[in-house]
């Protein structure tokens, strides 16, 4: 595992609150000796990737980061149109492309069961607090990748909304009946 220790300082802390709360580190499906291969393609940031990284750190479950040039053996400009929609982050399982930051994450959740409710109803909120925290995935391009007057207009775009969303999301966590974004659980969102 080549996680970085920002990343598991972050997994946990959240596997620290959960170990308080009664729950134990969760089994995942990759205990088994048939476990995937598991590699995240993404740039040495964050970003996209990290919800990822921290539900497989989470849930014990191996992997290993890559960068572009790593898993392609050329820059990323030149590796573009080599994945399925010319986008990172990319998860390579057994060798079998998985695209899509949410699709993704949805797999790697998939890996740890615990982190994923049963009941539909439950299930479904999940989905819907993870869709709604996406929203405030459009911070993710005015931090890495404008500057100058356009950073500044970028952003205070960005911030004329969040407050609105921020709060309709803590809302949402002061409903859910319990510590976390869905109830007494940790799940995936």
């Amino acid at each position: 595992r080549l996680a970085r220790p920002s990343l598991l300082v972050a997994a946990g802390t959240f596997a620290g609150e959960a170990a308080r709360r009664g729950f134990s580190q969760p089994a995942s499906v990759c205990e088994s000796a048939a476990a995937p291969q598991l590699t995240m393609i993404y740039f040495p940031v964050r970003a996209l990737a990290e919800p990822a990284r921290m539900i497989l750190e989470f849930g014990g479950v191996a992997y290993e980061d890559a960068s572009p040039q790593q898993a392609y053996g050329v820059p990323w400009k030149d590796a573009k149109d080599k994945t399925p929609f010319g986008q990172l982050p990319l998860l390579l399982v057994d060798g079998k492309e998985l695209a899509q930051a949410g699709a993704i994450i949805r797999y790697c959740a998939a890996l740890v069961p615990a982190l994923v409710p049963a009941e539909p109803l439950e299930a479904a909120r999940c989905d819907m607090i993870f869709e709604a925290a996406r929203e405030l995935d459009a911070v993710n391009p005015i931090v890495n990748v404008f500057r100058g007057e356009a950073f500044d207009a970028k952003k205070a775009a960005f911030f004329d909304s969040f407050p609105a969303k921020l709060a309709r999301l803590a809302r949402q966590l002061r409903e859910s009946e319990g510590p976390f974004s869905c109830g007494a659980a940790p799940r995936w969102c």
